[in-house]
């Protein structure tokens, strides 16, 4: 089977699991938005918003350094995954030890669900590390199990203790938490990953250690200034605007959030597929011809979502929540170059160079800080999703340029830019509401849809083995 066809395969196995996990949050936006207050939704996405930062800094990143190490170094898999899980354990002790933080007036009331906090923290990092030892080991098709079952387990209680119990934003902690920490075990028992647990292993293996922490501390500062890039923009809208904006401006964020999803999907498979395939010569034309199909999906989608934004929103945002719908848009160019950013940074982690891909993200989040701080004031939340669009654009302008000195990558330009200039013209129509704004977006969509389309060909027969690689 050629790399494509083990790329598609991969794509689908991860695509369950993701549908699983991701869709399943999409899917009780509704009943979130309906019983839930703008405050306590915004609690719940400053939660996760924390988290997103938390996670890589106390832990190292230490999930990544996993994935990429099993994967490389068969003969020490029960040393790197063993080291992974103490760095995992000493995590949860340090974010417990800093619960008192949250107290903190900018974190909008999360201080008064620290012990619920904690709870969530646990489970989502096992969950992501287990899950990061499962691709590894290329257990593949175990992921989308435990995938469902975690996001079974999730809805359910959510249901039960949300709409049933009515015990509100705890019954979302909860929840949220339950579900991680069963599929959790079930990657513990079923992949059984606790026969790589050894302490022994461990003992006088100090160079991969190191090796490991070389690969993954650059990697928590990319964290670090990655999430000011994306998330410090609810920190600057809770303390301008209130966490009641915060809450709107985050539920304005969850239809975004399906391109984030098909993106997701290809993302895991991309990275287990350039890490296997990295030392082969033919590395650069890989990337050319998988940016292809990928720059299609991501644009034709984008356009898709925005054309049918506010029909989207009369079902996903309920009662004061619709009123945000106009923001949709904004959010989702930004969400777009965000994608691509993450391809062009997968060149780095493949190549472990990933002192450059910090570099790239550190400009760009100290863009987005100045930005935010001067367009709230002028914009309100539009200006919150500009800066978001503003600091996504320069880091994908720099990783495109910087990355050419590591590999070859064919873009042509002319349709990048079209395509970038198509987007930015729907989005404002949509954003301003106007009239048969609709129309526009649908000769939009298809002059997009036809420009993508025919470049996917060449990929397409390749897939289908009328070339061979």
């Amino acid at each position: 089977m050629n790399k494509y066809r083990t790329l598609l395969l991969n794509i689908g196995l991860f695509g369950i699991n993701t549908v699983a996990t991701k869709l399943i949050t999409f899917l009780l936006v509704p009943l979130y938005t309906y019983y839930l207050s703008t405050k306590e939704f915004g609690i719940t996405d400053m939660s996760l918003t924390v988290i997103s930062l938390v996670l890589p800094i106390a832990s190292m990143s230490i999930s990544d350094a996993v994935l990429r190490f099993v994967i490389d170094d068969s003969n020490d898999q029960k040393s790197v995954v063993s080291y992974g899980l103490i760095v995992i354990g000493l995590s949860c002790a340090i974010v417990a030890l800093l619960l008192p933080v949250l107290k903190l007036s900018v974190f909008g009331g999360l201080g008064n669900y620290s012990g619920y906090f904690l709870l969530m923290y646990v489970s989502t990092a096992l969950m992501t590390y287990a899950g990061n030892v499962a691709r590894g080991l290329n257990q593949i098709k175990i992921i989308p199990i435990c995938a469902s079952i975690s996001t079974l387990i999730t809805g359910i209680s959510a249901y039960l203790l949300i709409v049933r119990q009515g015990i509100g934003i705890q019954g979302y902690f909860i929840s949220v938490s339950a579900g991680p920490l069963v599929g959790t075990a079930i990657y513990t028992i079923v992949g059984k990953h606790y026969k790589y647990y050894s302490l022994r292993s461990l003992s006088g293996n100090v160079p991969l250690i190191k090796n490991m922490l070389v690969y993954a501390l650059p990697l928590v500062p990319n964290t670090l200034f990655w999430w000011l890039g994306t998330s410090i923009n609810r920190f600057f809208i809770t303390g301008m605007l209130g966490i009641g904006a915060s809450g709107l401006y985050a539920a304005a964020s969850k239809i975004p959030n399906l391109l984030n999803l098909a993106y997701s999907i290809f993302q895991q498979a991309w990275q287990l597929s350039t890490f296997q395939e990295y030392r082969k010569s033919d590395i650069g034309k890989f990337f050319s011809m998988i940016l292809i199909p990928l720059q299609a999906v991501l644009t034709v989608g984008a356009s898709f979502i925005m054309l049918i934004s506010q029909l989207l929103a009369s079902f996903m945002l309920q009662k004061s929540f619709y009123s945000a719908w106009t923001l949709i848009p904004v959010v989702l160019l930004g969400f777009y170059s965000s994608c691509m950013n993450t391809f062009y940074g997968t060149v780095y982690t493949t190549l472990m160079k990933t002192k450059y891909l910090m570099t790239t993200t550190i400009v760009g989040s100290l863009v987005c800080v100045i930005a935010t701080a001067g367009l709230i004031p002028v914009l309100g939340l539009y200006g919150a999703g500009a800066a978001s669009i503003l600091c996504n654009a320069v880091i994908y302008v720099m990783r495109m340029i910087n990355s050419r000195r590591l590999v070859s990558i064919d873009v042509n330009y002319c349709i990048l830019v079209i395509s970038i200039v198509l987007l930015g013209v729907q989005m404002m129509i949509t954003a301003m509401a106007v009239p048969y704004y609709w129309v526009y977006g649908v000769l939009i969509f298809l002059v997009l849809t036809g420009m993508h389309g025919m470049r996917c060909v060449p990929l397409l027969r390749l897939v289908v083995g009328k070339r061979n690689r």
